[in-house]
């Protein structure tokens, strides 16, 4: 567990290295009129954000899958050593559930995305106020204001509810799967110790 905690931080912060880094150079190679059409807020949260969306993501794609398979390799192949029809029955459940994994992952990828957005234009309306750029021009809409930024902040609230949720699922299912991989696994081991074919 140690081995894996430090490959997955040496992996994650050498990404979030390498991509600011070459998103700061993108950055100061852009024209002027590129920074007159865009936020700094929305700039400031694809610098941090959107880089630690996209090294965690890069974890769980990467890093995580790649320790599943290796369990999933050992597994199999104690399970062929004790009985194949163990091993097939564990392959076909888990390739099922694993392509209902897949479709319920997709599902969440534009959700992320709208939340991504509207954390940047949450963070560059802040910027906007909190630097004096739209405190003259709200003044006058004082309470106008305060409303917009309550509204979306209650929408990206409710964004990340149905995101979380849909994320906790998808753990739920994939804790299901290695519960009943581990029953089938267990239960068939049993009724061979009973029928004398394994010791």
């Amino acid at each position: 567990r140690i081995v894996q905690n430090q490959v997955q931080l040496r992996f994650t912060t050498s990404l979030s290295l390498t991509l600011q880094k070459e998103l700061f150079q993108h950055v100061m190679h852009l024209p002027l009129k590129f920074f007159s059409n865009i936020k700094s807020g929305e700039l400031m949260s694809r610098f941090t954000s959107d880089i630690r969306q996209i090294t965690g993501l890069a974890n769980q794609i990467i890093l995580t899958p790649a320790n599943a398979i290796l369990r999933l390799i050992v597994i199999l192949t104690y399970c062929f050593y004790l009985n194949p029809f163990i091993s097939f029955a564990v392959l076909i459940i888990l390739s099922g559930l694993t392509v209902l994994c897949m479709h319920l992952t997709k599902k969440t990828r534009p959700l992320q995305k709208e939340i991504q957005k509207e954390h940047a234009i949450i963070n560059g309306f802040l910027n906007e106020v909190l630097t004096g750029i739209r405190a003259v021009k709200s003044h006058a809409t004082e309470d106008r204001e305060t409303q917009s930024h309550g509204e979306r902040h209650q929408s990206l609230h409710q964004k990340q509810i149905t995101s979380n949720l849909q994320i906790q699922t998808i753990h739920s299912l994939w804790s299901f799967i290695q519960a009943l991989c581990a029953s089938i696994i267990l239960g068939g081991g049993a009724l061979l110790i009973l029928r004398g074919e394994l010791t």
